[in-house]
């Protein structure tokens, strides 16, 4: 089982070679996953453009690596734990697959600002985009590029205020946590 998971991942990026348009891949188990690094790997493999979303079926997937492997490929995970929800969840997949509102997107914080997710995430149609940063003075504007449909998009995001949120240190600081431990799993 365990092979057929790193040659199923193999056999869908090598067949998703660059190209202009976005290409995704589902990936599907219902079992439990034991070779994690090798997977991770794979999927942060340098030239694998696709997105990867991934799918637990059942009590018994690995919701950390089906998690973590979705931010890494820039997808989304979805649990299905019953066959009730099976509809809705895949159908909610289905539609996020067919409306990505802008991929490659670039947030350009200022100089020595600590941001997380390191890779920005695409946004999807009634989706929030959310990034985390340390910053070490407040912002008043933040350029924000990307691609929509193939064609360069840009924006600037004027700060509407300069509140204080100990809630929104608290979730940045578990970015940060996450990304640290991410790079201890692999060596880094």
């Amino acid at each position: 089982f365990v092979a057929c998971q790193i040659v199923g991942l193999i056999a869908a990026y090598s067949q998703m070679k660059h190209s202009e348009r976005l290409q995704q891949i589902v990936f599907i188990t219902d079992g439990a996953i034991g070779n994690e690094e090798m997977l991770f790997d794979l999927i942060n493999a340098p030239g694998h453009h696709a997105r990867l979303f991934t799918v637990g079926i059942g009590s018994a997937p690995n919701s950390f690596f089906m998690t973590k492997a979705a931010q890494l490929g820039r997808g989304s995970y979805e649990l299905i734990s019953t066959t009730s929800e099976v509809h809705s969840k895949m159908s909610r997949l289905f539609h996020k697959l067919n409306h990505v509102a802008a991929t490659n997107i670039e947030i350009a914080w200022p100089d020595h600002t600590e941001a997380y997710p390191a890779k920005v995430p695409d946004l999807f149609y009634s989706e929030a985009l959310l990034s985390y940063a340390k910053l070490t003075a407040p912002l008043t504007s933040l350029n924000v590029a990307g691609n929509i449909e193939q064609r360069l998009w840009q924006t600037n995001v004027q700060a509407t205020s300069n509140v204080s949120n100990n809630r929104l240190g608290t979730l940045g600081a578990r970015q940060k946590v996450a990304d640290i431990e991410d790079k201890g799993r692999r060596g880094e």
